[in-house]
């Protein structure tokens, strides 16, 4: 174990193939921080979510984040069309939740840079994705011959 919670590696001794777990792990990352997930997620969220109303105080820190996000999301990112969408509806109908909106969004990016850096430049498919669904599929027919 490195520490790093960032790596891939488990604290437990898996009772399943170890490779077949850290396959199924990466697959669960790589779609709950794809861009349209993501984004569906912060904007049901933020739907729902009634901040309280303090006086607002900006930093330069945070001006500066804002407007990397919008060169790093909103221009350059792939996601920048589900960005702009949450930054114009969080605007426009919920005004009091966009400094919210724009956080999670970055905090989003992030975790999906992560992401990406565990997955490697090989995509799932690639890296044994069939070995998963084949692999469940055997313990299927297993797990039922047994009860049977």
């Amino acid at each position: 174990m490195t520490g790093d919670n960032t790596d891939g590696t488990t604290n437990i001794v898996p009772l399943m193939n170890p490779g077949v777990l850290k396959r199924g792990y990466l697959r669960i990352l790589t779609r709950i921080y794809s861009p349209p997930m993501l984004y569906q997620r912060i904007r049901i969220l933020l739907s729902t979510y009634n901040p309280v109303n303090r006086p607002v105080h900006l930093e330069w820190n945070e001006i500066f984040a804002f407007f990397r996000s919008i060169l790093l999301l909103g221009i350059l990112g792939r996601e920048r069309k589900y960005y702009w969408r949450l930054v114009f509806w969080s605007l426009l109908r919920k005004p009091s939740v966009f400094p919210l909106a724009v956080t999670l969004s970055i905090y989003g990016y992030h975790f999906r840079r992560i992401t990406e850096k565990l997955v490697g430049d090989e995509t799932l498919e690639k890296a044994g994705y069939e070995k998963v669904l084949t692999s469940r599929s055997k313990l299927k027919s297993q797990t039922h011959s047994i009860a049977d």
